[in-house]
């Protein structure tokens, strides 16, 4: 398996393309930017970054495509301290109500407590309110709370996150055989006597929440913990990362999720970097690889936020 991910790592470095000019946008390391694990390092005040068309397709157990794409931007409104406003959306496979569309609005919020020094960690958090769309499988808002640190040792910083957050599971429906949510797990039911459907209907008949009464969708709460370590080749503006990261659905009868996944950043305009990543959730019910491409870009811009003054 991590035979098959540095193949495909070398793969997107020769496509990430030429030689740029040094510049320390290529070093900022966001959730899905482009690993799971996130750096604790803020970007320069009044930066405003854009997340344009990154794009993530994903093939699950059975043989089932999804699509995924999620544009955000991001803005350094005071020190240390990020806004962020994310609207993904999915493509699911056939037989899937909705097939597709807006999944929901992410509005979050990042803080750089720490900055690294020679004897203490950056240390970093981060929150995130996720309002459902029209295109999820679920309704109703999740949270997500992460802690971050960031280390340095020599060439290479060493990244560790712990989150906790909800989720939401659909309220299995009389009429029709019940549908798999994105998450946790991330498979159609199919037909009644395949795999894929007996692996469907165990999913949702081991969750108790699942066939709980309300008005919205019933859920739970989530655990993830992992680490990530990268290396910068500053003569390339070039970010090599790779991570593992665990994933525990509360409340669920399922095994943990397992990922891990590999990425570059590579820095090829002053304000324009490109991103690119492979990955492997290969524990759990539903198994599947991943890849994902990116471009972002950054600039400097002054909002209407009054100035804070010691």
């Amino acid at each position: 398996m991590m035979l098959h991910v540095a193949g495909l790592v070398v793969l997107l470095s020769a496509a990430l393309g030429a030689v740029a000019g040094a510049q320390p946008e290529y070093r900022n390391i966001d959730g899905g930017r482009p690993v799971r694990i996130e750096d604790a390092e803020a970007s320069a005040r009044h930066s405003l970054d854009f997340q344009i068309a990154p794009l993530r397709l994903d093939r699950i157990t059975g043989g089932i495509y999804r699509w995924q794409l999620e544009p955000r931007v991001s803005y350094a409104a005071f020190p240390r301290t990020e806004l962020e406003l994310r609207a993904p959306f999915a493509y699911r496979e056939p037989n899937t109500e909705p097939r597709g569309g807006l999944v929901g609005v992410g509005v979050g919020v990042f803080h750089n407590f720490l900055v690294e020094t020679e004897r203490m960690p950056a240390l970093a958090a981060e929150g995130e309110l996720l309002f459902s769309g029209g295109g999820s499988l679920t309704r109703g808002d999740t949270y997500t709370l992460r802690g971050i640190a960031t280390r340095t040792f020599g060439q290479y910083r060493v990244h560790a996150n712990a989150a906790y957050g909800t989720y939401r599971v659909p309220i299995p429906s009389p009429d029709a055989p019940p549908q798999i949510p994105d998450a946790p797990c991330s498979i159609n039911s199919g037909s009644a006597g395949s795999s894929r459907g007996r692996l469907a209907a165990a999913c949702l008949a081991a969750s108790q929440l699942a066939m709980a009464s309300s008005e919205v969708d019933p859920g739970g709460s989530r655990l993830l913990f992992g680490a990530a370590v990268d290396r910068t080749l500053p003569l390339r503006s070039l970010l090599v990362v790779a991570d593992v990261f665990a994933e525990d659905y509360r409340g669920l009868d399922r095994p943990m999720n397992w990922t891990v996944e590999a990425g570059l950043r590579r820095q090829v305009a002053l304000r324009t970097v490109l991103e690119a990543s492979v990955g492997t959730r290969f524990t759990g019910p539903s198994p599947a690889w991943f890849v994902s491409l990116g471009v972002a870009t950054s600039r400097a811009a002054r909002m209407l936020i009054p100035e804070t003054r010691p």
